[in-house]
């Protein structure tokens, strides 16, 4: 039996966003421009320069205040999770630089995500039949 379908948001809803301007922005900055981190900085600072006079601030502080704000953006009810991975092996000789390097990594349970895709399928196509 497949999950309920999730709840309907209101049209004003862009969680984790404040607010639809910051969505766009995110979705300008991060997935259109693919703007750098540095980049992303300097464009924010000259905001908030402008906006300092109204009392005001930008949509977002920061690379990392945007990529933290982009990371909590749910998909569906599937959240993001994190991991470290490091190597554990044997460590003789010249040890490269990525042996004692932890890496972090991100990603979102694949059977939940291609379980919403076939929920949102079945919701917009069965009325059809």
């Amino acid at each position: 039996m497949p999950p309920p379908p999730p709840p309907v948001q209101s049209s004003d809803d862009w969680t984790p966003y404040s607010n639809r301007l910051e969505f766009k922005t995110a979705h300008f900055l991060f997935s259109q421009e693919e703007m750098s981190a540095k980049k992303i900085d300097t464009l924010l600072h000259l905001w908030g320069v402008s906006l300092a006079i109204h009392g005001d601030t930008p949509p977002f502080a920061d690379h990392k205040d945007l990529y933290t704000t982009i990371d909590a953006t749910p998909l569906g009810d599937v959240l993001w999770s994190s991991h470290s991975i490091s190597y554990m092996g044997n460590r003789t000789g010249d040890i490269p630089p990525w042996m004692d390097t932890s890496y972090e990594f991100h990603f979102c349970n694949p059977h939940k995500l291609v379980q919403n895709i076939s929920n949102v399928w079945t919701q917009s196509y069965m009325t059809f039949l």
